[in-house]
């Protein structure tokens, strides 16, 4: 081939492939826009330089590595532990909220993200108390946690290769079903938050490792969708003899593994509470009923716990039923996660029973605080 034609052939090749870039423009662009190529370290700088920056990607997690390096440099010494049911605990809560950290939801089960937590805490650390929420899926043999697809995707460039392998196209989804606008994105994208959906929904991590659902908070549909989403959960259940949450009975394995952590954790000095995170009434009545084949499991887990917990001198509480809390179904997001609000209510729930955690919280401040609170979700 000619020098010639060796030209002719790369332009040919230029304008061919001219139109396939113009297709990624639009999703590069939101992608920079939104702030999605953040690293960890990243996240956590600005977070910690301002601490009303929230952290909520919608084309990709950093994983349990956020949650994992801000546990080490806030050295807190009480910490929650569980998955996504255990985040909305907040630093509000508790008396001292810069020896507070929500550790929940790592991408991790409860067994292993309690491990986690307890692998990076020498005998020097400083967390003293750990309240670990507890899911029946996470002591069945068949439950496993989809995590995230890679644990290098933590600095920029790993993340820029994986969004134009993956991500790109649900940009323009997302765009064409009216999830955002281009003008919306630039406009909120100057208060600073990491990630498209913190920017656009205001949804996301605060820096305490909570995590803040301000969509669901103004949505004026939100009791009459949480409704139609119980009484299909409750049909689920209903129809499924096999539901995936439960099988013939918990795993002695994934106990054993509990009952080693917690003998380790009262090696160290550290106090573990536990409880069963609650459902919403009808969905835990359901799984409770004569109808369903797998009821003895739900009764019997709560009993196998209660003995893990005090054979290692820690106390665990079964809050399945949410009508122990003296709340309404209305204060859940969904059918299986709570709000804010339900989860002081589960605070002072758990503080009222428990002494060693009344040292860390206000009862009389937690019950002015609810008694004020008029919505479903807190107004702080």
């Amino acid at each position: 081939m000619t020098l010639n034609n060796k030209g002719q052939f790369i332009k040919k090749v230029i304008l061919f492939l001219l139109p396939l870039g113009f297709v990624f423009i639009f999703p590069i662009s939101v992608y920079i826009l939104s702030r999605e190529y953040y690293s960890v370290e990243a996240v956590i700088k600005a977070q910690t330089a301002n601490p009303d920056i929230l952290y909520g990607m919608a084309y990709g997690s950093l994983g349990n590595d956020y949650k994992k390096q801000l546990l080490t440099k806030v050295n807190p010494e009480l910490v929650i532990s569980g998955n996504s049911r255990s985040v909305e605990f907040r630093q509000e809560f508790f008396l001292e909220s810069n020896k507070f950290y929500n550790a929940g939801n790592g991408g991790m089960s409860t067994v292993e993200s309690l491990n986690e937590i307890i692998k990076q805490s020498p005998l020097d650390n400083e967390i003293k108390f750990i309240i670990v929420s507890l899911d029946p899926g996470d002591f069945m043999s068949n439950h496993s946690l989809q995590k995230m697809p890679a644990s290098d995707l933590n600095n920029g460039f790993s993340r820029f290769i994986y969004f134009l392998k993956n991500g790109w196209k649900q940009v323009y989804v997302d765009y064409l079903t009216h999830k955002f606008s281009f003008k919306e994105l630039r406009e909120k994208a100057k208060v600073g938050h990491i990630g498209l959906n913190a920017i656009i929904n205001n949804d996301g991590y605060r820096l305490d490792g909570s995590y803040q659902y301000a969509k669901a908070a103004a949505d004026t549909e939100h009791r009459s969708n949480l409704i139609i989403a119980i009484n299909k959960q409750v049909e689920s259940i209903r129809r499924r003899s096999d539901y995936s949450g439960y099988e013939n009975e918990p795993s002695n394995s994934k106990l054993d593994s509990l009952n080693n952590i917690l003998k380790l954790c009262r090696e160290k000095h550290i106090y573990v509470l536990g409880f069963l995170a609650p459902r919403p009434t009808g969905v835990y009545r359901e799984f409770i009923s004569s109808d369903y084949p797998h009821k003895d499991v739900v009764k019997d887990l709560p009993i196998k716990l209660d003995k893990v917990f005090s054979a290692n001198g820690f106390a665990f509480y079964d809050l399945s039923d949410s009508k122990l809390l003296g709340t309404s179904d209305n204060e859940f997001l969904d059918w299986v996660h709570g709000t804010d609000k339900l989860y002081l209510r589960i605070t002072i729930y758990l503080a009222e029973k428990n002494e060693q955690l009344r040292k860390y919280v206000d009862l009389n401040k937690l019950k002015e605080m609810l008694k004020n609170t008029k919505g479903d979700f807190l107004d702080i």
